[in-house]
């Protein structure tokens, strides 16, 4: 509830959520690196167009006038956040399991999982 009351200033919520395959992609990470996260199996250029692709999303949710928030999958949350922390840093890194099931969300878009080009 506190997490909830904390982000939702007008008693929503704005968030970007990731590509089911990007969350797959982190978790499978996890999985084959022993806890440790490296890099997705992305290629530099890849990780750079994820990390483009999340501050645009920041920027649209932060235009808004609200805190920026990404909506993961509880299972990757603490990943992804060590993922992202040096490069956005103050992109907040929520799971479904910290809202309450009443909270209302608007999403802004999906992070896509970045092609190979």
């Amino acid at each position: 509830e506190t997490i909830t009351a904390y982000f939702s200033g007008n008693g929503q919520i704005m968030v970007a959520t990731l590509d089911p395959r990007l969350e797959d992609a982190v978790a499978d990470s996890v999985k084959t690196n022993s806890g440790q996260l490296k890099n997705l199996g992305l290629t530099p250029k890849q990780l750079n167009r994820l990390f483009e692709s999340l501050a645009e999303k920041v920027e649209q949710i932060v235009s808004a006038g609200t805190k920026p928030i990404v909506l993961v999958s509880p299972q990757i949350r603490r990943h992804f956040r060590k993922l992202i922390a040096p490069v956005l840093p103050g992109l907040f890194i929520l799971s479904y399991s910290e809202l309450t099931p009443d909270t209302n969300l608007k999403s802004v878009g999906m992070v896509e999982m970045p092609s190979e080009i």
